[in-house]
């Protein structure tokens, strides 16, 4: 009997690691020149699309409907993608004035985003400073 067991959490341990810590990458990887050319030109942008940093986290802001591969159910206004890997970083649809989501809209060059982070058995409050590095604000 306990050989089945152990049998069984081996196989859990071998395979839901791949299941569970899938990342979704709506653009796959891409660089911060290919974000600005192929989705930051040649149209007017939202005040909150652009590429925006917080010193550790780079990432781009667009529309969802620009999306390729968007799900039809999702209402989100605006999507985050990390620019180092592609990953999704965070829905953004309007919640309030200047308030997307956990992304509050400072000014036209700062948002600031909370968020929880896991510890032991709870989650403790933390939040990140973004700075819009594309398009530059006049």
């Amino acid at each position: 009997m306990s050989k089945k067991i152990l049998i069984c959490l081996l196989c859990l341990v071998i395979l839901l690691p791949s299941v569970c810590f899938a990342v979704d990458k709506p653009l796959g990887k891409f660089t911060k020149g290919e974000a600005i050319s192929k989705y930051l030109t040649g149209r007017d942008l939202d005040p909150m699309e652009g590429i925006w940093t917080s010193g550790y986290t780079e990432m781009l802001i667009i529309k969802t409907s620009l999306l390729p591969k968007r799900d039809p159910k999702d209402d989100s206004t605006y999507t985050a993608i990390k620019i180092e890997n592609g990953e999704f970083n965070g829905k953004l649809t309007k919640t309030g004035p200047n308030q997307y989501g956990l992304f509050c809209v400072i000014s036209p060059t700062v948002i600031f985003r909370t968020f929880f982070v896991p510890l032991g058995f709870t989650e403790v409050p933390a939040s990140e400073v973004f700075i819009r590095v594309y398009p530059i604000q006049q």
